[in-house]
């Protein structure tokens, strides 16, 4: 069991106390997006992970962002903060507020303006932890801690000076689909991906290899999930390579699960991926998957064990084992399926990470 001092710093009170008998920690999660990205997914992901482990856990999110909306489907624990930017003094006024009545051990931040306005209002009442989801991040230094979500940004923090005891590997996290069966293969078998229309995430790609696999005389459908500033030129370039009976835009996918079990084969087209949680999604549900050697998935992924991992930008190896996997091997698919689900199980379930998070949480505090 510890004890509070001030500051935040906490004392032992008992080496020879079973860590079981730790006093429940109170955790602030902090999440200022209003998207529906990876920085939303991660946050909302961490409450239920430090639930799942007996902890208790307050979220602070945006009162209009999606992120509530989900927040207020499975806990009561929020609270909400409107903010004009990382400099607004009214919303650094209203967080310091909340931290004084909350008192948390420890104050959990994801994104630039979370950190930046939770530094200045927490007054080192508790550690303060930054949470690494890419690249973009110029606050890291002030931390106490970084939970970096690959260990190619752990590597990056050490490059960039910050104490190796201040960096702490925690990978993103699934809430694990329960009892999968995959049926049959279908005839023709349906390639999936999905994600926000943008230029890093490589759907132009992906619309590429399809066309090369077309032109082959190769039968197949297609289901293309998300939405985003590029949308006009990827309908553009599905109807120039004559895919619009083979590709299906979906929109945003509101039920991965449906989406997840129509479709045979799940691909990862990205440029640039931090980490890329609708891998370990797809993977969760057995599906084979077929990812570029992108920054996370290339940590995530075993090449030809419980993936396939191809060079970013090459289409044609993209569609060479697209072809493999569905019609030259089909067995190759179950393997690879069965090897990714038991992959999430072992490394990724938010009872593996939640595990991972306390011991880290209780070694910044003490």
């Amino acid at each position: 069991m510890y004890a509070l001092c001030v500051p935040w710093v906490r004392i032992p009170l008992c080496p020879f106390i079973n860590k079981d008998t730790i006093l429940q920690m109170h955790i602030l999660n902090i999440m200022l997006g209003k998207g529906r990205g990876g920085l939303e997914q991660v946050a909302i992901d961490y409450h239920q992970a430090f639930e799942l482990v007996g902890h208790r856990i307050t979220s602070l999110v945006p009162p209009d962002s999606w992120a509530m909306d989900i927040f207020q489907t499975f806990t009561e624990e929020t609270r909400s903060l409107s903010n004009m930017g990382e400099w607004d003094p009214i919303a650094t006024f209203k967080l310091s507020k909340i931290i004084k009545k909350l008192n948390p051990d420890i104050i959990i931040c994801h994104g630039n303006r979370a950190i930046r306005l939770a530094l200045k209002a927490a007054k080192k009442s508790a550690p303060i932890v930054g949470v690494a989801h890419n690249y973009k991040n110029k606050s890291f230094h002030e931390c106490d801690a970084i939970f970096c979500i690959t260990k190619h940004l752990v590597d990056r923090m050490h490059k960039l000076g910050i104490s190796t005891n201040k960096v702490f590997h925690v990978p993103n996290m699934v809430k694990t689909a329960e009892n999968v069966k995959r049926p049959e293969l279908r005839t023709p078998p349906v390639i999936g991906t999905m994600g926000r229309f943008v230029e890093k995430k490589g759907f132009d790609v992906f619309i590429d290899s399809l066309s090369i696999l077309k032109k082959d005389g190769v039968e197949f459908k297609a289901l293309l999930g998300g939405d985003g500033p590029l949308k006009g030129q990827l309908e553009k370039q599905i109807q120039h390579c004559a895919l619009c009976e083979e590709i299906k835009l979906c929109g945003w996918v509101e039920n991965k699960h449906s989406f997840f079990n129509d479709i045979d084969l799940f691909i990862l087209p990205s440029r640039h991926e931090p980490f890329g949680i609708v891998l370990i999604e797809a993977m969760s549900h057995q599906l084979p998957c077929i990812s570029t050697a992108s920054e996370g998935p290339s940590e995530i992924i075993t090449h030809d064990t419980d993936g396939v991992l191809v060079p970013i930008d090459d289409s044609k190896q993209l569609a060479s084992h697209i072809y493999t996997i569905l019609f030259e091997k089909p067995n190759l698919s179950k393997q690879l399926g069965g090897a990714a689900r038991r992959t999430v199980l072992q490394k990724y379930t938010q009872s593996v990470i939640g595990k991972i998070l306390e011991q880290h949480s209780i070694q910044i505090m003490t």
